[in-house]
């Protein structure tokens, strides 16, 4: 070994972990978190798939007695009016009949079971 090679050692800790230190006194462990944070990279994508399906403005259709959404940002004040996609029926709400909920299954059908066919 020459002068200007610092010396190595190799440590073991407790938790049975090898770690090599410099005569410097910096330590390997840094080097070896990069795998680690490698694994996790790229999760993130995993995860932005399909949400949770609560809407947060939901009302029951009072023709066909399906969840449908309710078509307002904010909580109204007074009565609203909806359009229901599944029955074609136009009906009043009160506030009181708005909740958060789930969306029927027949509105998150795919569009080609729902086009007409010709």
């Amino acid at each position: 070994m020459t002068a200007t090679e610092p010396t190595a050692f190799v440590m073991t800790n407790a938790a049975g972990l090898t770690q090599h230190r410099s005569a410097s006194g910096s330590s390997g462990v840094s080097r070896n978190c990069g795998h680690i944070r490698r694994i996790f990279a790229y999760t993130a994508s995993m995860f932005n798939g399909r949400t949770s399906g609560i809407h947060p403005f939901v009302i029951i259709c009072k023709g066909c007695r399906q969840n449908i959404p309710a078509p307002v940002q904010t909580m109204p004040d007074s009565w609203i009016v909806a359009d229901c996609p599944l029955c074609r029926e136009r009906r009043r709400y009160l506030p009181a009949e708005i909740f958060q909920g789930r969306l029927s299954h027949q509105l998150e059908a795919k569009p080609s079971l729902t086009l007409d066919r010709r």
